[in-house]
């Protein structure tokens, strides 16, 4: 996709086990001028509605579930952090909530997170992202 009015700044990588999905980052340079202004501006959001995980919490059963909260943790703890993890955050709130009401009932889908999300929240434990 061309950006003709946005520099090119870089590149979220996510890796997540052997799969590793690239998402270019276009924006002004000027975008990283005011982000602890945007972190205030986007916790204060976040307390106003749901947080859920979606998709993890539709292949592991429970919000609760240890694994979910390792991934919760990782999106606090890092994602959150950074502007590039927060737009990677708005578009999984944007994304999940409908596919999940779509999908999430098919042994398919949560076969297929699961083969994902395992992996991932295995290298996030070794890091030390606790449940």
């Amino acid at each position: 996709m061309l950006h003709r009015d946005k520099k090119y700044l870089g590149i979220i990588d996510i890796s997540i086990g052997l799969r590793g999905y690239l998402m270019s980052y276009y924006g002004d340079s000027d975008d990283f001028a005011n982000e602890d202004e945007e972190l205030e501006d986007y916790e204060e959001s976040l307390k106003e509605g749901s947080e859920g995980c979606y998709i993890a919490t539709s292949v592991y059963g429970s919000y609760d579930c240890p694994k979910v909260r390792v991934l919760r943790h990782f999106r606090d703890e890092y994602l959150k952090m950074h502007k590039p993890g927060r737009a990677f955050i708005k578009i999984y709130y944007a994304l999940s909530p409908g596919l999940v009401r779509m999908f999430g009932s098919k042994k398919w889908f949560n076969s297929m997170f699961r083969h994902i999300l395992d992996p991932f929240v295995a290298r996030l434990i070794r890091k030390g992202y606790r449940a």
